[in-house]
């Protein structure tokens, strides 16, 4: 306890020091020899507009907790990646899985821990105020990005039924009305190379453009020493459109497009950890040291030896359709969105370069399949697809004071299919089905604001949504169809969430807000290699709900040189979605409801403008996330439980924290400007660290999940062209300290028969430096 106080008070203390609005808020320069109260003006720190409530809004006048992340931000920080947003955003976290569909975005704890295709998220990720029908299509390169606004908590109202724990809006940059031109090329010491060129300007008085293009190539950090290749390798291309159209005053459209294409060799897991006795499948003589040569299992084991290289690739592409009508004192937008999404995985099964199958075939399988003798691996993979259609419509108030307001309607279809396979047919683990879910959503929506007093405004909210479900699940290796014949093929639910608050403007530069929100995360089919009868009988999974309560203070102090805001939360979960492990040969998953979740915390954003040259930035995020009420739940595979008789091998959770979920997390950056004076350029030193304290990486609370507290820490020094900012040389520096640490970690003693563990590799798991050029016209 002492300790925690002691790290509330050490936050406490940097935000008054180093104060701060959201990471990536922009501060202004001052002109050398500015004076007095002009030079202060000029170097205070500027506005953050912001679109966490469906419209431009300045940051520090809602009462909504958001961390925003400029695209400028994530380059001073050397964030390329989607997943590294979290050394910005200190309560999300992001869990890897076995490829990209399989990962998760957790905020203050929450995140969807499931493998199904017909699971929702519980973070919405919105792409130029579209919502994305999977997570993976988030977790892609950077590219032209204007900010990242990490919504925390709820937000249901305004976002509907994926919203529960929260929203991440990836905001890209708009045309320009004027010709530009910016590009950056970059190469790091472990071979990675990665391109961004971006055009923008007027094609007429009415008509302008942007486009975009970026590719990236990295040869990997992990050695399959079967192949002498390495692993965790990616290419990525990616090209972006946007078109917008003004031919008045009072209307504006825009056309937008995107082509994303990324051929990838992960996400392979390397072997942290191995008990005495191990025997591959259980095979006589199969000990990780023959089947395994060269390989030395533990936490810093970067290498396997494997005959089939894994591969993720995927393709995604689609556009939205935005149109604004503006009134004397309202506006009328419109937002069409299509997408489709397609992921193709292969995975080899036993990890290893051994003849396998030569050791367990020949064999019958269930339904009476035969496999002949034969010889080589086995594998496990499929595809992923999923298509989108959206539309919104929605009316907004001008101005929010005395009376604001946004109503609007929202309907989408969603169909998500995943086919997958495991084999050949042998005693490990055999599978070969489809699952596909289809979901129709319609919602009305509004919220308003109401200036009562004049420092007093009251705030609500109300959405009703109406998801209608469907499933199949075709399973071709047991020859069952479900459905079963006579059985419902579609569920509904209706449902109304909204929010409530107050908000008090303390002093024209503080304002406190206290606020209700209730969130909704819509009905999920439980469609893994798990599912049988027995699953189809419980199908649909019930719907996820949560009460959330917060108090908060933004503040902006001495002439906007220091800004800090500070939250907190309590956020209760009822029928929380989780699935859990199902012991065997090998992995499979079952998806469940918790009886209760609850998270609560303290987090704090500050950025404080210290001198004309030198600032502070960063975040500060106590989450305490723990389960409520789960007294049957799975047990880690290798745990003695005995709370039922065997074969329900189940424990209770009452009390264990969430997995992913730090305690304590905290972002600092410190940014120093130097003149350089009589030279051609100046020079702009950056340096970020993030440190987080310990997780679990397993509902299960399986002691060898667990990741110790670490800190990464980036440096970068760039020096830019002094008259016309054309030109910028940046070298850069990340993880300068070489700290090693897992994205993930998962129990394997299914393939090996004794406790083993293995572990996920980041981007960022070694040391490596880099420079990029850059120019902007």
């Amino acid at each position: 306890m002492k300790r925690k106080m002691a790290l509330l008070a050490t936050a406490a203390v940097l935000g008054v020091m180093n104060g701060t609005t959201p990471a990536g808020a922009q501060i202004t320069s001052q002109p050398p020899g500015s004076q007095g109260a002009a030079g202060d003006a000029l170097d205070a720190i500027q506005e953050i507009v912001v679109t966490a409530q469906k419209r431009a809004e300045n940051v520090q006048d809602i009462p909504v907790a958001v961390t925003v992340v400029s695209g400028d931000a994530l380059a001073k920080a050397g964030v390329s990646a989607f997943a590294d947003v979290t050394k910005l955003a200190p309560s999300m976290t992001v869990s890897a899985g076995d490829q990209p569909a399989n990962s998760a975005i957790v905020i203050r704890g929450i995140g969807t821990f499931a493998y199904s295709i017909g699971v929702e998220p519980s973070v919405l990720v919105v792409i130029d105020d579209v919502a994305v029908g999977m997570q993976a299509q988030a977790f892609t390169d950077l590219a032209d990005i204007d900010r990242i606004e990490v919504l925390r908590g709820p937000q249901s109202t305004l976002f509907g039924k994926s919203a529960s724990a929260g929203v991440v809006s990836v905001t890209t940059k708009a045309p320009t009305d004027t010709f530009t031109a910016y590009g950056d090329i970059s190469f790091t010491d472990d071979d990675e190379q990665r391109t961004n060129v971006s055009i923008s300007g007027p094609l007429s008085d009415t008509l302008g453009f942007r486009l975009t293009a970026s590719q990236h190539q990295y040869g990997g950090n992990v050695h399959n020493l079967a192949t002498d290749d390495k692993l965790d390798a990616d290419r990525s291309w990616s090209l972006h459109g946007k078109l917008r159209w003004k031919p008045t005053d009072r209307f504006e459209g825009e056309l937008l497009a995107h082509y994303n294409k990324d051929q990838s060799n992960c996400c392979v897991g390397t072997l942290a950890r191995v008990d005495p006795g191990a025997l591959l499948f259980g095979i006589a003589g199969a000990t990780p040291s023959k089947v395994l040569p060269g390989v030395v299992p533990g936490p810093d084991n970067t290498s396997v030896s494997q005959d089939q290289a894994p591969r993720s690739d995927t393709l995604d592409y689609g556009g939205s359709l935005h149109m604004t009508y503006d009134f004397d004192d309202m506006a009328l937008i419109s937002i069409t969105g299509w997408n489709k999404y397609r992921l193709n995985d292969h995975t080899d099964l036993d990890g290893t370069a051994q003849d396998t199958l030569g050791l367990l075939t020949p064999f019958t399988g269930v339904g009476g399949q035969v496999t002949p003798a034969s010889h080589g691996g086995m594998i496990q993979g499929g595809s992923f697809d999923a298509r989108t259609f959206s539309q919104e419509f929605r009316l907004a108030s001008h101005d929010a004071t005395p009376f604001g307001y946004l109503a609007g309607i929202y309907a989408s279809d969603e169909d998500l299919v995943r086919g997958f396979y495991r084999g050949p047919y042998t005693r490990v683990g055999a599978a070969n089905w489809r699952g596909e879910a289809q979901y129709q959503n319609y919602a009305a929506f509004g919220q308003t604001t109401w200036t009562f007093l004049p420092d007093w405004t009251l705030i609500t909210g109300l959405r009703v949504n109406r998801e209608e479900g469907s499933y199949s699940f075709n399973d071709y290796y047991k020859q069952a169809f479900f459905p079963l014949a006579g059985a419902s093929t579609g569920d509904g639910d209706t449902v109304a969430t909204g929010k409530a608050g107050l908000q008090y403007q303390v002093t024209p530069d503080i304002m406190a807000f206290a606020t209700y929100s209730r969130g909704y995360k819509g009905l999920a089919y439980d469609l893994t290699s798990s599912f049988n009868a027995v699953v189809a009988s419980n199908q649909p999974i019930r719907p996820e709900m949560s009460n959330n309560y917060e108090l908060g203070v933004k503040s902006e102090l001495f002439d906007r040189h220091l800004v800090l805001n500070a939250t907190v939360y309590d956020t209760e979960y009822t029928d929380f979605q989780v699935q859990s492990i199902v012991p065997g040969v090998t992995t499979n998953f079952l998806l469940t409801n918790v009886g209760g979740v609850r998270t609560r915390g303290l987090e704090l954003d500050w950025l404080a403008r210290l001198t004309p040259e030198f600032s502070l930035t960063g975040g500060f995020a106590y989450t305490d996330a723990r389960v409520t009420d789960f007294p049957y739940a799975q047990c880690y595979n290798g745990q003695a439980c005995s709370l039922l008789p065997a074969p329900l091998n189940v424990q209770n959770l009452a009390g264990k924290r969430l997995p992913n979920a730090p305690e304590e997390k905290f972002n600092i950056g410190a940014s120093y400007h130097l003149p350089l004076a009589g030279l051609p350029f100046y020079s702009d030193i950056n340096v970020n660290y993030a440190w987080q304290s310990k997780v679990n990486f397993s509902l299960t609370q399986d002691p060898g999940t667990v990741q110790d507290a670490y800190g990464i820490a980036n440096l970068s020094i760039s020096f830019v062209e002094r008259d016309d900012k054309r030109y910028s040389l940046t070298l850069f520096a990340n993880n300068l300290f070489d700290q090693h640490y897992a994205a993930n970690m998962g129990n394997v003693r299914g393939t090996w028969g004794v406790f083993a563990y293995t572990q996920t590799i980041p981007r960022d798991y070694n040391r490596y430096l880099g420079m990029r050029l850059g120019f902007n016209y």
